[in-house]
């Protein structure tokens, strides 16, 4: 099937491509496919769970920005679905979340540190 073989190829591409222009084709693609064939993405919803992170912390603001389109709706199909594994994913994206958080909140107050010893 052409839809399953674009989707694994998607999750590849992502997974292992260095390529910016292929990570944004592979995050965009399975943005799509959430929202189109909803019964193949729910198949390998927990490979799409296991690398959309990287594609969150990307250097590249579109990829960030599709990867952000690309979770949103996987967390709508999910949503959707009766399914143990709901809560477990999202609790993933909770701590996932929380990570970046803490991240960026360090790297806000180095940069406020910086910033003080610069006016001084």
């Amino acid at each position: 099937m052409v839809v399953e073989f674009e989707l694994k190829r998607a999750l590849e591409w992502l997974q292992e491509d260095k390529h910016e222009l292929r990570r944004y084709t592979a995050i965009l693609v399975l943005k799509e496919l959430a929202e189109n064939a909803p019964t193949l993405f729910y198949v390998h919803v927990a490979s799409f769970f296991d690398l959309v992170w990287s594609a969150l912390r990307d250097n590249s603001d579109k990829i960030r920005e599709g990867a952000v389109e690309a979770l949103r709706a996987a967390l709508v199909l999910i949503s959707m679905r009766e399914n143990r594994l709901r809560l477990q994913w999202y609790h993933k994206v909770f701590e996932e979340a929380q990570k970046v958080t803490r991240i960026n909140f360090r790297l806000y107050n180095q940069l406020q540190s910086n910033s003080m010893l610069i006016r001084a």
